[in-house]
């Protein structure tokens, strides 16, 4: 008996030893190869250099190769010690920190550079793009490995076992679960121009006068009752005749026993094409209002359509957003746009697209030539989303010379020529729109309109407590009513009324459905992370989609830029380090106030980051005169030619003089 127990003792430490020694071995081969292979395209035997940032880095306002990055690439042969220079310039327009971490920890495992040139940050107080992207990375890892994960054995074992069982059981790390709808690629003519992709659903001449914005007369007859019924309402909605719409939407509702709802839990997935064009029509008129929580119902009915088409992919595209899942919102919106290039409703969801989810594809949606000019109000929507408020007023005006009692819009261009202290223009404008109503404040009707104009006025000064009880009597005596609650809101967070707002921004949200600008609203009393917890329970009633880590990651976003450059720019500095890379941070060589405040940002940050920092500003600015400096720039505030091969040059000059590159360095 003792003999057996010995050897099952001596058989379990043999294989607990042959375990360790395998553990052992695979950490050690580990450690002495790269965690990714270089890519294919990277030569293991060249100076590996990536160079990271916006429209400076990619040689904006410059003939192609002769940007700082083509100069620096082509002196860095002197420091290289005869090995050959591979330049990387992952530079993009429009850049943030966000875009600009995410590309250092995607391609520094891939190309594993031994510099990174970074010059980053202007762009941060006006792009969020792939912010929510860099917060959900984060938040998927985890502040330490499980076991499991840190236990090469184990990774070993379950590699073993999906090899044998089919690799569907094994998942990469990092791998998105969500599968996201396919997006078609956009069709050109045999110039290289986009065309668009027409189902049956869009060739009809009714179609093609919505699309056009043909839309003051009725539309010609389809052969279906239920579809020209849905034509009639979008053109009725496009005009804002919504006395017209009303009716229109009764009977479109009647035509399928579909119920009104007041719910933005999601409508039943429509099943015809008919079906299709009746909820998004619905959905326009509710937009058009701005009921959005019927917004969310009707685009519910469109996110699972069988056979997909603009028309369906714009309407699912409405929803998802709303419902939080802003990825697949993102790629419904890229197919609409793919499958029908300049549609002004595409333009529209594009412009109102969550800035912190945003990605290049939803940029080049928003910057696409419109193959209509949109009417009036539209044009409105469009300039002021896009921070053009003087042609946001312009175009209102047009609107409201044709459509004097639109009330809405007149609202919306009071509360402007308000903050602009326009105040008897913008009461002119209300008594045109609202006749019957006497124009004494606080109003003595319901009308959020009417309340919303009251608000503006009454915070226009500055006054705090005004500001405080015109919204205190709006919540009161006011229908509830988004573009209210918004406008509230914002303003409670410019005075900190931290007792008010949350009760305000709580009661904004579960109309508007907008996670970010939650967390926005709320930024001066509590951390978009707290934002976030708060918001779980109210996420609900909008029927959620996609994974609450996303959500959350969109809510944590915030409006944070410089806050978040430091952040950004600290994975920068991991994703360097992972590799053995030094890195070399840039300012900007511009000489207005703002890159002054911005050259005093990134001076504080690199003093106390272990990077090599080249303060280009102030070498222009001992180099040049004011004059001589304006030589060196292009028309839009970047170095021209001449400016970017002194940037190169200095930068350069600046590796040799400190040994950036040397061994060991």
């Amino acid at each position: 008996m003792a003999s057996s127990k010995a050897r099952a003792l001596f058989v379990a430490w043999s294989l607990g030893a042959a375990v360790v020694l395998l553990e052992v071995l695979l950490r050690l081969g580990a450690a002495l190869m790269p965690v990714t292979p270089p890519a294919p395209e990277a030569n293991t035997e060249a100076l590996r250099v990536l160079a990271l940032g916006d429209s400076w880095v990619y040689g904006a306002e410059a003939p192609r190769g002769q940007g700082f990055i083509d100069v620096v690439a082509e002196l860095l042969p002197e420091l290289s010690e005869g090995r050959p220079v591979q330049m990387f310039n992952h530079g993009r327009n429009g850049s943030n920190t966000a875009h600009v971490a995410l590309t250092a920890m995607d391609q520094s495992p891939q190309l594993q550079p031994e510099l990174l040139i970074i010059l980053v940050g202007q762009n941060n107080a006006s792009n969020f793009y792939r912010v929510a992207e860099v917060e959900q990375r984060l938040g998927a890892q985890p502040a330490r490995p499980p076991l499991s994960d840190q236990l090469r054995v184990l990774k070993l074992a379950r590699i073993l076992w999906a090899n044998y069982r089919g690799s569907s059981d094994y998942r990469l790390e990092g791998q998105e679960q969500a599968q996201l709808p396919a997006i078609p690629a956009i069709a050109t003519d045999e110039w290289g121009q986009p065309t668009p992709q027409l189902d049956d659903l869009l060739t009809s001449p009714a179609a093609q006068g919505y699309l056009q914005r043909e839309v003051e007369s009725s539309p010609p007859g389809t052969g279906s009752s239920q579809l020209d019924l849905a034509w009639l309402l979008l053109y009725q909605t496009s005009r804002r005749d919504f006395t017209a719409a009303k009716e229109s939407e009764q009977k479109l509702l009647d035509a399928y026993s579909w119920q009104q709802q007041s719910s933005a839990v999601a409508a039943p997935t429509a099943t015809t094409p008919a079906e299709v064009l009746s909820r998004y029509a619905l959905l326009r008129l509710a937009r058009e209002r701005g009921d959005w929580r019927q917004v969310r119902h009707h685009g519910g009915a469109l996110l699972d359509v069988a056979q997909r088409n603009a028309i369906s992919d714009l309407g699912g595209a409405e929803a998802a957003l709303l419902a939080g899942d802003w990825r697949r919102s993102r790629a419904l919106l890229t197919a609409a746009h793919n499958r029908l290039p300049g549609f002004l409703d595409t333009i529209d969801l594009a412009s109102r697209f969550t800035p912190q989810a945003r990605d290049a594809l939803v940029y080049e949606a928003l910057e696409f030539e419109p193959t209509a000019s949109g009417l009036a109000h539209e044009r409105a929507r469009f300039l002021h989303n896009t921070n053009d408020y003087e042609g946001a007023s312009s175009a209102r005006r047009e609107w409201l010379k044709r459509h004097p009692q639109d009330l809405q819009v007149a609202a919306n261009e009071a509360t402007w020529l308000v903050n602009m202290d326009r105040g008897q223009e913008a009461l002119s404008l209300l008594s045109a729109a609202a006749p019957e109503q006497p124009m004494q404040m606080p109003p003595e009707s319901d009308d959020p309109d009417l309340w919303r104009y009251y608000i503006a006025s009454s915070a226009e000064s500055g006054n705090r407590e005004a500001a405080l009880t015109a919204i205190r009597a709006a919540l009161e005596q006011a229908r509830e009513d988004a573009a209210l609650l918004g406008m509230a809101s914002r303003i409670l967070a410019d005075h900190e009324a931290c007792d008010l707002l949350p009760k305000v921004a709580s009661r904004w949200f579960s109309m508007r459905g907008d996670s970010n600008g939650f967390a926005r609203h709320l930024s001066p009393c509590i951390s978009s992370r707290e934002a976030a917890h708060q918001l779980k329970n109210l996420r609900e009633d909008w029927g959620p989609l996609g994974d609450i880590e996303a959500w959350t990651a969109l809510v944590r976003a915030g409006h944070r830029p410089f806050a978040l450059l430091y952040r950004d720019l600290d994975l920068v500095i991991d994703a360097a380090r992972q590799v053995g890379a030094q890195v070399l941070l840039l300012n900007y060589p511009n000489p207005s106030e703002d890159h002054v405040v911005l050259r005093d940002i990134l001076s504080d940050y690199a003093a106390s980051r272990p990077v090599h920092y080249l303060d280009l500003w102030s070498l222009f600015q001992q180099r040049f005169n004011q004059q001589q400096w304006q030589d060196h720039l292009g028309p839009n505030g970047h170095c021209n030619a001449a400016g970017y091969r002194i940037m190169g040059e200095e930068i350069v000059r600046f590796l040799a003089e400190q040994g950036v590159l040397a061994a060991g360095s």
